[in-house]
């Protein structure tokens, strides 16, 4: 099977799973939100900056070394095998999530009040600090099935982790509600840790019915090649993420802390924050299901074409990517700048939730070939590369929150992110230029697909003024009608008629 077809086998397996798993999500938020209310859910997400930097420090640096290593070994034919790298980097990856743990549960009150600067979430981080050993275990064996390109078992977990957490969350709030207690946002942080133990479990279950899986033949030799391996690439990646999630954290305390410098108060400022990245973040990231799976995809692919010394194989990969994820972006352009406001009242019955979707909607192409393209330098082990692009974008946007957010409140900063991604993928292109020698056509991927967005968009448009406010119900139809006429007219104008052929 070639790559163009194994990477499209894969990317729908992630992305049917994904887009399952969004929808639930948004149903969740939807539901929290109305539960626990917008402050509330901004507490929330202040907790996720400080798990996220734990979870760069043990492991996802890691996963994507694991992931590399056993592309590698399957595309060079290495002595190593796919079962010696995964458990030597899960062992690591252990030992360092267990100490994570306790330094977050022993210090929880410390670093709610500094770090994060609310005490309200010291009694969140206790029981969140659960979640790193289970996720990083979670995080291993999904990077050992990606190395291997077979994406079921990583779908399959994905999806079994957020259906255990909403539906504990939900059963939470239910006997709650039957005791006459109140639902706090503690049961939001129980639901996390027990939809990351589902998801290991059946993660640790697949593995032991899995053949290829043996520690048999495992020399010195072998097991000193792959901790140098761990060393060499995992190391400096890890450093990477952590400080790129360290000034993102900085990014997420700083937000509320300059939108008071504004002139909102403290509820108003959680109340914002809360509903940008608890509602309209997740609604622009929705699509990006699709180019998130052909990245998870692309890292071991260019990985083991790259051991493969496949030239014309990264070539085609690379073009192949770049005009989908610009047929996907553009798409969600149109829909999200012209229907934002609808879907932000439909879906959240909040306007601002409407005004964030209608600002950020440009960010999208750039979203979806920025994440893509960063994986295949990854996959080429250019990690450091990735790192300074990510690390001048980052710099931009926290200058964009200390300087611009207490002039303009968050517009400021949503306008800062656009630039940023854009800077990050021209830097993505021309590096990835230089190393692979790709084609582009800008009338092909941008012109065609922005004439057809524009035409489909506007026959929405006219639809939702003929048809007045439109309900949930009304909206989504409207919508599939647009990406409807807008696939349409790509197939032909003959746009899409590679996706179809497997040469």
């Amino acid at each position: 099977m070639n790559n163009k077809k194994i990477i499209l086998q894969g990317t729908l397996i992630l992305t049917v799973a994904g887009v399952v798993t969004r929808l639930i999500g948004f149903y969740y938020r939807i539901f929290l939100s109305n539960k626990i209310g917008a402050e509330q859910l901004g507490i929330y997400q202040l907790i996720f900056p400080l798990l996220v930097l734990m979870f760069s420090m043990t492991s996802s640096g890691i996963q994507l070394v694991i992931s590399r290593q056993v592309a590698a070994s399957q595309g060079s034919g290495s002595a190593e095998n796919p079962k010696q790298i995964l458990a030597v980097g899960s062992c690591i990856s252990l030992f360092l999530s267990c100490l994570a743990a306790f330094f977050l549960y022993r210090y929880s009150d410390f670093l709610a009040a500094r770090f994060l600067g609310d005490s309200r979430c010291a009694p969140l981080l206790k029981p969140a600090a659960l979640c790193i050993p289970l996720t990083s275990l979670h995080a291993c064996i999904e990077g050992y099935y990606f190395g291997l390109r077979k994406t079921t078992v990583p779908a399959v977990t994905n999806l079994a982790e957020q259906l255990v957490r909403v539906f504990s969350v939900w059963l939470i709030c239910k006997i709650a509600l039957q005791e006459g207690r109140q639902i706090t946002v503690e049961a939001a942080v129980y639901g996390l840790v027990l939809g990351e133990a589902a998801s290991a479990l059946i993660g640790l279950t697949a593995l032991t019915f899995d053949r290829r899986l043996t520690l048999r033949g495992l020399r010195l030799s072998c097991f000193r090649s792959i901790i140098s391996a761990f060393c060499r690439q995992g190391i400096p990646l890890t450093a990477n993420r952590v400080l790129l999630n360290l000034l993102q954290s900085l990014e997420a305390v700083l937000i509320p802390a300059r939108l008071r410098m504004f002139g909102h108060s403290a509820t108003e400022s959680l109340s914002i924050y809360g509903v940008l990245t608890g509602m309209a973040l997740p609604f622009i990231l929705f699509p990006s299901t699709l180019s998130n799976s052909a990245s998870v995809m692309l890292l071991p692919t260019v990985a083991q074409a790259q051991a493969g010394h496949q030239e014309a194989s990264l070539k085609s990969t690379v073009e192949y990517t770049l005009k989908y994820c610009l047929l996907l972006g553009i798409l969600c352009t149109g829909i999200f700048v012209v229907f934002g406001h609808e879907i932000g009242t439909a879906v959240f019955h909040n306007e601002l939730a409407g005004r964030f979707l209608c600002v950020l909607g440009w960010i999208c192409p750039l979203l979806y070939i920025s994440s893509t393209f960063g994986s295949m330098i990854h996959g080429l082990g250019k990690t450091g590369t990735v790192f300074l692009v990510n690390l001048c974008s980052l710099c931009l946007r926290i200058l964009a929150v200390l300087f611009l957010i207490p002039r303009w409140s968050v517009t400021g900063y949503l306008w800062a992110m656009l630039f940023c991604h854009l800077l990050s993928v021209f830097l993505y292109y021309r590096i990835l230029k230089k190393l692979i020698g790709f084609s582009f056509s800008p009338w092909d991927c941008i012109g065609k697909p922005g004439i057809a967005a524009a035409f489909s968009c506007f026959t929405g448009f006219l639809l939702t003024r003929t048809m007045g406010i439109p309900s949930l119900l009304t909206l989504l139809f409207i919508l599939a009608v647009c990406i409807f006429l807008y696939l349409l007219i790509l197939l032909l104008w003959g746009c899409m008629r590679e996706f179809f052929t497997f040469r």
